[in-house]
């Protein structure tokens, strides 16, 4: 209920134990548009605890990439070391790459 360093964490603890996106933001008056947006990523890291690394699939590795997870943190979730994972997500062709936007000067 007050804002800390340590919120965030309070926050992905209470989706851990089934609080609601509804729940929590009674509690914390934080947009619901966050608050599901961390929910998706707090219920994926969930999703992939029940993978191993010899079954992890191409679409959720793909998926947890999309939602910004590193290799290192796939790795802790489906209990690997980041070299492995690095290794199959090079096997299922999946290619990091960074969208940039430039900011550079704009000219009238």
């Amino acid at each position: 209920m007050n804002p800390s360093d340590q919120r965030l964490f309070a926050i992905a603890n209470a989706f851990h134990k089934d609080y609601s996106v509804e729940q929590i933001w009674k509690l914390t008056n934080i947009d619901k548009w966050f608050l599901s947006k961390l929910k998706n990523i707090i219920d994926l890291e969930c999703e992939l605890r029940k993978y191993k690394p010899m079954n992890i699939t191409r679409v959720m590795l793909l998926n947890a990439k999309r939602l910004g997870f590193s290799d290192r943190q796939i790795a802790k979730a489906v209990g690997s070391t980041e070299l492995a994972i690095r290794k199959i997500r090079q096997d299922f062709n999946i290619i990091p790459f960074v969208k940039q936007i430039d900011t550079g000067n704009v000219y009238i």
